[in-house]
């Protein structure tokens, strides 16, 4: 977000930190309502069914259980950054812009 900034800040940018926090701390409002984490576990069921269907079109049967961890695992951490470059302004990117190669 910092190297391209005007493209960055596109809401399909957004979506994996979204998910991550819903991952994270999309239960705490089950704390006060235990109806929502019927919500909260229906909503991962749902992203699981997802990531298994999407897999079984895609790839050999026997990959599919890998499949959806690394999905899963692409996502979080994939919005986990964008928290984490959102919150630490001192990240740089590391890559160079082109006219430096």
């Amino acid at each position: 977000m910092k190297v391209l900034p005007y493209t960055s800040l596109r809401l399909i940018y957004f979506i994996p930190l979204i998910f991550a926090l819903g991952v994270l701390f999309g239960y705490l409002p089950g704390i006060i309502y235990p109806s929502f984490i019927l919500v909260y576990l229906g909503l991962l069921a749902l992203y699981f069914i997802v990531m298994l269907v999407e897999a079984a079109r895609s790839i050999h049967i026997s990959a599919i259980p890998l499949f959806v961890l690394i999905g899963f695992l692409t996502h979080m951490t994939y919005g986990i950054g964008v928290i984490l470059g959102l919150l630490m302004p001192s990240l740089q990117s590391k890559l160079k812009p082109k006219h430096e190669s």
